[in-house]
């Protein structure tokens, strides 16, 4: 790697460092980030890990990190922090494996984009498991791809311990295993050597993630349609990095939908290239990974969303860099043969498809999760003792009390939030003056007006209603 690559390189993931730090503490945590940071706050790591186990796959790592940094300060962004140092760790681990895939420039090109995914940046910036889940997933695929090509037994060991590691943080992180295994199984002069170091990594992995499941594994009770909050294509172009995954207008589409254009030159590049077979494999393996996530989905009755697909971002991205990198190619052959006008040509049709991602970053920055803050400011002027607060869905509650302690410093309003489940015929004691619930419950008919309404780019909206 030259001199003037590696200082791109330290730009880029620099870059990427600012962005996943830019207002990490701005927004306040919504329910499931709070049910992180009241792990955090247990007065043992034991009791932390006993109360992860409430959560949905809490593996235990991502607490155990929150716990030790919640003994210096409980501040939204101070708990963020790991996530986006992990957010930008996986630009390196990005880098390392399209370097197996494309040319040094073209894989600069991929880490620029992965540096300016919306979507990543987003994640880097949530106290969950997803940041960490990204890079030992991502890391796992170069590690694992360079094994099954050397078979190398200090290879296999870096695969089995960096995905063994990404388990105790996510379950997802054991997908690796698949692209890895098409990998190793279809090399022509796989050794013997290297088919028994695969076998031995791909058993310790195995192992590992059954202890994981059972050790820490759980599902909700409750039962959910697959599609009950974002659509097939919601799941899927959201979960390749190629749609907003919050309330956004059209120009926030832009990024995305361009990343989206030049994946598919890229994919008939990557096919044309040495590479063609690891390309090909990989692509099977997406389909597999996409297909075991929606069934595992179906058979908890659980919800599909495109958060539970991350994982593919980094590889929409390797699609994405490898067609910009064909038409740097094509204008290049047709119009310039001079080193400096490549090089200046490189710089502009990237930082052009760079400059799209500005609307959607602007966006998700003023983007507030919920609508905690105005409400409590509302609730904190009206709101009279012996009054209950009922919260719809009941879930929600935990947030409102949390905040009330934190931002209002109202012991006694925390105090008063009911939990409630939304019914078909809904009823309410007397004492009940103020209703907070989603948009779609409208209370009118129940003798509720509303008195604060969100904006349009709340993420996780809730109305305040006042009993007439």
């Amino acid at each position: 790697m030259s001199k003037a690559n590696k200082v791109i390189l330290f730009s880029i993931v620099a870059l990427g460092f600012c962005l996943r730090l830019y207002r990490v503490g701005a927004k306040t945590f919504w329910i499931d980030e709070l049910g992180v940071a009241i792990a955090a706050t247990m007065p043992t790591l034991t009791e932390a890990l006993e109360y992860a186990r409430g959560h949905v796959m809490a593996m235990p790592l991502d607490y155990v990190i929150a716990w030790l940094m919640a003994h210096i300060s409980i501040a939204e962004g101070w708990l963020r922090l790991p996530e986006a140092i992990w957010g930008t760790l996986s630009l390196v681990a990005g880098y390392l494996l399209y370097r197996e895939f494309l040319e040094e420039r073209a894989a600069l090109i991929a880490t620029f984009l992965l540096a300016l995914s919306p979507a990543l940046i987003e994640y880097s910036q949530e106290l969950r498991f997803y940041a960490p889940l990204i890079f030992f997933y991502t890391l796992s695929l170069s590690t694992g791809l360079r094994a099954s090509r050397e078979g190398k037994a200090i290879h296999w060991l870096v695969f089995t311990v960096t995905c063994c590691v990404g388990i105790f943080f996510h379950i997802y992180a054991a997908l690796a295993l698949i692209p890895v295994s098409l990998w190793t199984i279809t090399e022509r002069d796989t050794r013997k050597g290297n088919f028994r170091f695969f076998s031995l990594s791909i058993f310790l992995i195995l192992l590992g993630a059954v202890y994981a499941i059972y050790s820490y594994g759980s599902f909700p009770g409750e039962k959910s349609e697959l599609f009950a909050f974002e659509s097939v294509w919601q799941v899927i172009l959201g979960g390749f990095g190629w749609i907003p995954s919050f309330p956004a207008t059209t120009s926030a589409w832009l990024f995305g939908t361009v990343c989206l254009c030049f994946a598919v030159p890229g994919i008939y590049d990557l096919l044309a290239s040495s590479h063609r077979k690891y390309v090909l494999l990989l692509l099977i393996s997406i389909g597999l990974q996409i297909g075991i996530l929606f069934g595992m989905t179906v058979i908890k009755n659980y919800f599909a969303s495109a958060r539970q697909f991350l994982i593919l971002v980094p590889l929409s991205t390797l699609l994405s860099a490898a067609g910009i990198d064909v038409l740097i190619q094509k204008i290049r052959r047709r119009y310039t043969k001079r080193d400096f006008h490549i090089q200046l040509l490189n710089g502009a049709t990237v930082l052009s498809v760079g400059f799209l991602a500005y609307p959607a970053l602007q966006q998700y920055y003023a983007l507030e999760k919920g609508a905690t803050r105005p409400i409590l400011h509302i609730l904190n002027e009206k709101w009279q003792q012996g009054q209950s607060i009922y919260v719809m869905p009941g879930y929600e509650r935990d947030v409102y009390a949390f905040y009330a302690k934190r931002l209002a410093g109202n012991s006694a309003l925390a105090g008063s939030f009911v939990p409630l489940e939304i019914k078909a015929e809904q009823t309410f004691p007397e004492q009940v003056v103020f209703l907070i619930a989603t948009p779609s419950f409208d209370a009118t008919s129940l003798g509720f007006e509303p008195i604060f309404v969100p904006p349009a780019n709340t993420l996780y909206p809730h109305v305040l209603w006042q009993k007439h």
